[in-house]
């Protein structure tokens, strides 16, 4: 026992008072006179006994009043055990709702199980004890933010959130949920913090590779001034092989194209599981709409292949693309996947031509506009294809009365110097997700570029030019293009030498780029000896690509080649899927609608991939009303509706597909976690380890010290006054009546 306020025990030889008054009453003696002695002495004697008793109690209850007195003005604190409980602890769940924990093994899901594990230690709990619960998803969150006193009504109530949960299409960043519990203040009321880990032990999410993340663990847990346990309590796996298919992702070039384009999409399907697959077949729709099926065969054990669709829109619009594998296996969830494309009727182009002759098709624009399908105003011949861009010619001059935010692409064709002003309005154009492309020729020297568009390194271009080499008449003198690289957007297509010829490209002469001067440059393309043709860089939200040829023959035959037409298209769509809503999302990507929701009056309401939907407030950002969603921690499907029109636009979440491998913590890792500070692994629950050397806390007892002795003064008087009638009762006057 200790005290918060030891001075007050001073007050302890008070008890003497009370034991000082019982030994004078004592010695006070009453001279009784009366006739008949005899019979009043086996009364007396009764009474002696009786009036000694409570004599006695009276100096007990004196007594008390003074030690209970003393004792609350000095504050006491008892150790929490000496008053019948159990250790008061801190008790924390973490729950794994990963995508994995919705395996259905032997008919029963695991997740399920984890509520059955959840249930047990629920019951272990004491109402000394606080409860918080941890949702471990990919960004962990509290279920609640503050502790709760684990009373029966605070229990099932929990108990009822948790059962509400179900797995999610995401993972569970558990080290990250750990290092969130362990980061937050410890309540130093209680004895011991245990951390309770539900979960399936899957591997992924517990970063054993990665050091930084348990050594910042094993930092806090050392840090803590209370003893801190961290038990994982894997749900058990019957099955020891599964076979598991899974849809990986979706790829495609691009997800924004122009109504009546092909499209091809490829899915890639993975068997993630320990053991061969059956054959199978995969099915492809488009909203609802059945676009056939794709043969899988049997997969061994990590073994992946990819099938593909062809499709093609004939309306405006954002459209699910989607498939599904038709197998049943241990983790049905992971089997489809989905892709949003966005459809449009044309994508307006704004292309500055830096040559002084009139005539477009003379120039080197000709060939670019030729490929875009432009057609000079009342010719009156139809094209031979959509092409899906609606281009628009001006001069440089014309340039600065451009409004540029109505292009989603602007190319610049051999430009000469720009003003400062122009250049500063390209700048701002692509930092707000426009694109920009410049092919240099002769119009423009390197000087004039560098103090233009790479300005220092704060400009457009990502590179200076150092100076123009080769000869444009020598035709034998050449140099070829490397083949690109096959896994950027912007040049996947040109990569395909099967289909496309750009090894045939044939550069006579180029500006040439100064390469030490930024070493992470993205390259698009290179000539055979490894100097950069091509070089793009992302401002803002655009991005823009610099060209060091023009786009006709004067330095280069790839206007004959089969690769320009592509190369043209390629880099327009890749250039302005910026300015479009992104549709496709990582996760916790924020959603950004379009203009047409957001112009759109009334309310806005979002369903979220758990069947939830929520009301949604625009933003006011002046001119136009904008809408950003952040919640997108849980990959998924989200529909945005208007619930003026009935519009709605859809949003893709994308998953992790490593969250569809099944693998667990070998031994070695679980060896390496049990031998850090404050782990164990499972079998204990919420009991602590008997060789654990706790610190009691203690607990105040003044305020019952208080109520206890106003109890003891009551009974003091009551029993006093009791006492003092008995000894000296009013007898009634006897009267003689004769």
């Amino acid at each position: 026992m200790s005290f918060l306020s030891p001075i007050f025990l001073l007050g302890l030889p008070l008890v003497a008072i009370p034991i000082g008054i019982h030994l004078l009453n004592r010695r006070q003696q009453k001279v009784l006179n009366w006739g008949a002695m005899q019979f009043l002495a086996p009364a007396s004697t009764r009474r002696r006994r009786l009036w000694k008793m409570s004599d006695l109690l009276l100096l007990l209850l004196r007594i008390l009043a003074i030690l209970f007195i003393v004792g609350a003005l000095s504050r006491p604190l008892l150790p929490v055990t000496w008053l019948g409980h159990s250790g008061p602890r801190s008790v924390v769940l973490v729950i794994d709702p990963s995508l994995s924990m919705g395996a259905n093994e032997e008919g029963e899901i695991l997740f399920d199980r984890m509520l059955d594990k959840m249930d047990g230690l629920l019951e272990e709990l004491s109402p000394s004890d606080t409860l918080q619960v941890i949702i471990a998803g990919d960004n962990p969150v509290w279920m609640q933010e503050l502790p709760v006193e684990a009373n029966p009504s605070e229990i099932r109530r929990i108990r009822s959130q948790i059962r509400q949960l179900e797995p999610t299409l995401g993972g569970a960043n558990l080290t990250a949920a750990i290092h969130r519990v362990l980061d937050t203040p410890e309540d130093k009321e209680k004895m011991i913090r245990i951390i309770n880990v539900l979960s399936d032990g899957q591997s992924v999410g517990w970063a054993m590779n990665d050091a930084t993340p348990w050594a910042e663990i094993n930092r806090l847990v050392e840090a803590q001034e209370r003893p801190t346990l961290i038990n994982l309590d894997f749900v058990d796996q019957a099955v020891s092989e599964q076979a598991n298919l899974s849809v990986d992702e979706l790829r495609t070039v691009r997800t924004v194209t122009a109504i009546n384009q092909p499209v091809t999409v490829e899915a890639l399907v993975h068997n993630r599981g320990t053991k061969a697959t059956a054959a199978s077949v995969l099915h492809w729709y488009s909203e609802d709409e059945s676009l056939g099926i794709s043969s899988i065969p049997p997969l061994a054990p990590g073994s992946l292949m990819t099938v593909s669709v062809t499709h093609t829109f004939d309306a405006t619009g954002h459209f699910d693309l989607w498939c599904e594998i038709d197998i049943r296996d241990v983790l049905d969830e992971d089997n489809e996947a989905h892709l949003i494309f966005t459809i449009t009727d044309s994508l307006p182009v704004l292309i500055v031509d830096g040559s002084s002759q009139a005539d477009p098709l003379n120039t080197d624009v000709g060939y670019l506009l030729a490929s875009l399908g432009f057609q000079e105003e009342g010719s009156g011949a139809s094209p031979m294809w959509q092409s899906g861009f609606l281009p628009k010619l001006v001069s440089t001059s014309e340039l600065a009365q451009e409004t540029l935010e109505s292009y989603r692409c602007i190319i610049l064709a051999n430009p000469h110097r720009l003003s400062r002003s122009v250049s500063d309005k390209l700048q701002s154009y692509v930092q707000n997700g426009g694109g920009l492309w410049v092919s240099l020729g002769d119009a423009i020297t390197p000087s004039e570029f560098n103090e233009t568009w790479y300005r220092d390194g704060v400009g457009l271009s990502p590179l200076p030019l150092i100076t123009t080499i080769g000869d444009p008449d020598n035709r034998e003198a050449f140099k070829h293009l490397q083949p690109p690289n096959e896994s950027h957007p912007a040049t996947q297509l040109l990569a395909d030498l099967q289909r496309l010829d750009i090894d045939r490209v044939q550069v006579f002469r180029r500006h040439q780029f100064d390469e030490l001067q930024a070493l992470e440059t993205s390259v698009l393309l290179r000539i055979d000896h490894g100097d950069a043709l091509a070089v793009e860089q992302g401002i803002g939200r655009g991005r823009a690509i610099f060209l060091a040829t023009p786009l006709g023959l004067t330095w280069s035959n790839f206007p004959v080649c089969q690769s320009y037409v592509a190369m043209v298209h390629e880099w327009i769509w890749y250039l302005a899927a910026p300015s479009f809503p992104r549709h496709n999302l990582a996760l916790g990507e924020a959603i950004l609608l379009d203009a047409s929701m957001t112009a759109a009056q009334g309310e806005l309401s979002i369903q979220l991939p758990n069947d939830t939907t929520l009301d949604i407030n625009r933003q006011e950002n002046s001119p136009k009303q904008v809408f950003r969603f952040t919640k997108t921690q849980e990959p998924g499907t989200y529909t945005v509706t208007s619930a003026a029109n009935g519009q709605t636009s859809p949003f893709v979440v994308i998953r992790d597909p490593d969250e569809s491998t099944l693998a667990k913590l070998d031994a070695a890792a679980l060896s390496k976690i049990s031998q850090m500070p404050g782990f164990q692994i499972g079998g204990r629950n919420l009991s602590v380890p008997s060789d654990l050397e706790l610190e009691i806390p203690t607990t105040p007892i003044a305020n019952s010290l208080l109520v206890t002795l106003l109890a003891l003064v009551v009974g003091e008087l009551v029993l006093a006054a009791w006492c003092t009638y008995q000894r000296n009762p009013k007898i009634a006057a006897v009267t003689m009546e004769g």
